[in-house]
């Protein structure tokens, strides 16, 4: 079993992105659980190295891709979630493996589910 820590929002070190990954990887590891932790491929490679992350996630869970007027909340929905699930799709997970979201939102839930749907045999 290993846990997979799905940060996508994680692009610097304000904010309680990067104490909250530390204080992740710091107990699961303690505690011999192999961790890793998926980043924003934007993220500093200073942390990316401190924090032995791989950076994955193409897009940030803020993105806005839509200009439409009226309803670009509901296709930036749409479009963050379907980049979201098509980068899930590459990740190598095993039985038993354990994906920790600690600060998600609605595109990700989406995604997620899109991902497990994929799984489906």
């Amino acid at each position: 079993m290993s846990v997979l820590i799905c940060d996508p929002g994680f692009t610097w070190a304000a904010g309680h992105h990067l104490s909250l990954n530390r204080a992740l990887l710091g107990g699961f590891r303690r505690n011999g659980i192999e961790t890793h932790l998926l980043t924003h491929r934007g993220l500093d490679a200073k942390l990316v190295s401190e924090l032995d992350a791989t950076p994955v996630f193409e897009n940030h869970p803020a993105t806005n891709h839509s200009n439409d007027p009226l309803c670009n909340w509901m296709e930036n929905l749409f479009w963050n979630a379907e980049m979201l699930a098509k980068t899930l799709s590459r990740i190598v997970t095993g039985p038993g493996d354990v994906m920790l979201w600690h600060s998600t939102c609605h595109s990700q839930l989406l995604a997620v589910a899109k991902f497990l749907e994929s799984l489906k045999p």
